[in-house]
């Protein structure tokens, strides 16, 4: 669907006064029905903020102009325009994603480095300076004293010097540091030299792979968005599941989690949303969750955890599916790599999934747990065709009753079942089969915008 159309229906979910009165439907508001376009007649009939008379109404009228309930339907326009298999690998699999697996090892390993060089370096301060005592470099009166703070005269001396050594406010200062500069020349004070300078090149490496890490992370360009089903609260899958999410779903784009009538996410995991899941994120992320707080209380679509429970939610859910920098952010900063979890009304959950069934690139169905809501969403998937576009996972201990409840459709010889064990593990060829059955039906979604 071309992005004009999108905009047109996504304008449409708008409610109407006339129609959302409870008060009996006259035949002025009737009228007014005249002038929506086919568009507007289908969304007023869906909107759930609407009245039943004032729906019946669009219905009605939409009918007579010959329209469709489902002219109505918003496709979210996906980031991927790579069409062809090799080209996607490199979109998802090339050289941008080895250098955020780089920048994000070499983030680590340089703050260890910078830690275990400082550490190296404050060891060998003591002994500099006893040394430096010894062949007079400074005096005993000195060494004794060194905690004390420097003089107006000893101040100008030590900046004289051009030591980092020396802060640029003399009340930052102790004699300390004054002869710590005195005693460079010793052994010691060598050694704690090659310390200090390690420890200065590891915090700029460390500095250059955060902004690398940031920049290719939040500027990502392409990232597919997929939906992963699946049967929230089961402990003995959830564990196993989060590795596959985090190594085998993760690295093709946001994935989103839908919370209908079916599922539950747990009361208290909101509190791993809060902990920094990266190096860079430490400082941003308490920034954020203020910032994030304080707009929720206007829009409780857009900012934080997702709420749709009115037609403006609806619109702002769909609005946030296309803030691709904003959603880079998010699964940067989430605890298990989900871009966010779709909370609804029961009176818009039905509406919900199917906009971000139409509008995902690639349906991730995990098949541990089949319960009535896996069973509605397998038939959704039948009714919609989504089925094509759809990948099927499971634990591995529960296999044949996955495959047993994709039996009964006709299009149970066109799937594969991907397994997963304990501890979230694909088996080897497992791993390249799920890959490209991912980037086969990431193409095929992507084929289709193109060719609309």
């Amino acid at each position: 669907m071309a992005r004009p159309e999108y905009k047109l229906r996504l304008k449409a979910w708008r409610t109407h006064g006339f129609l959302k009165s409870r008060e009996p439907f006259s035949n002025k508001d009737r009228e007014k029905l005249h002038g929506f376009s086919n568009v507007e007649l289908a969304a007023a009939a869906r909107n759930n903020d609407h009245c039943e008379q004032g729906r019946k109404a669009a219905a009605d009228r939409l009918l007579a102009m010959g329209g469709q309930i489902s002219d109505a339907d918003i496709i979210v326009p996906g980031f991927v325009k790579t069409t062809k298999l090799p080209k996607l690998k490199k979109v998802f699999f090339g050289m941008k994603r080895a250098i955020r697996l780089w920048a994000g090892w070499m983030m680590l390993v340089s703050i260890i480095c910078a830690f275990g060089a400082i550490i190296y370096s404050v060891e060998h301060e003591d002994t500099a300076l006893q040394q430096a005592k010894e062949v007079g470099l400074i005096t005993a009166e000195e060494f004794y004293n060194a905690d004390r703070d420097l003089t107006d005269e000893e101040f100008e001396a030590a900046r004289a010097l051009d030591s980092m050594r020396i802060d640029a406010f003399q009340s930052q200062n102790s004699l300390r540091d004054y002869l710590l500069i005195k005693a460079e020349t010793t052994p010691a004070g060598q050694k704690m030299m090659w310390g200090e300078r390690v420890g200065y090149a590891a915090i700029t490496v460390l500095t250059i792979s955060t902004l690398v890490w940031f920049v290719f992370v939040v500027f990502r360009g392409q990232p597919a968005r997929i939906l992963l089903l699946r049967k929230f609260n089961d402990k003995k899958v959830s564990k196993s599941l989060s590795h596959v999410i985090s190594s085998h779903i993760t690295p093709f784009g946001h994935t989103t989690t839908l919370s209908d009538k079916f599922f539950k996410k747990s009361a208290w995991s909101w509190l791993l949303d809060i902990i920094p899941r990266h190096w860079a994120l430490i400082p941003i992320t308490p920034v954020w969750m203020i910032i994030r707080l304080f707009f929720r209380q206007f829009n409780r679509a857009k900012w934080g955890p997702v709420w749709v429970g009115s037609a403006r939610n609806y619109r702002c859910l769909a609005k946030r599916l296309r803030d691709r920098i904003p959603l880079n952010f998010i699964v940067s900063c989430s605890s298990n790599k989900e871009a966010f979890m779709v909370r609804t009304h029961d009176n818009w959950w039905q509406e919900v999934i199917k906009m971000i069934m139409n509008s995902s690139d690639v349906i991730v169905v995990d098949l541990s747990n089949v319960t009535a809501g896996t069973e509605w969403e397998l038939e959704r998937l039948d009714a919609t065709q989504m089925w094509k576009r759809s990948v099927f996972i499971a634990h591995e201990d529960t296999r044949e009753k996955a495959l047993a409840s994709i039996h009964a459709y006709e299009w149970r010889k066109d799937v594969q079942l991907f397994t997963y064990d304990r501890v979230g593990e694909l088996g080897q060829d497992a791993k390249t089969q799920f890959r490209e059955a991912m980037l086969t039906r990431i193409g095929q979604t992507a084929e289709t915008y193109v060719k609309t």
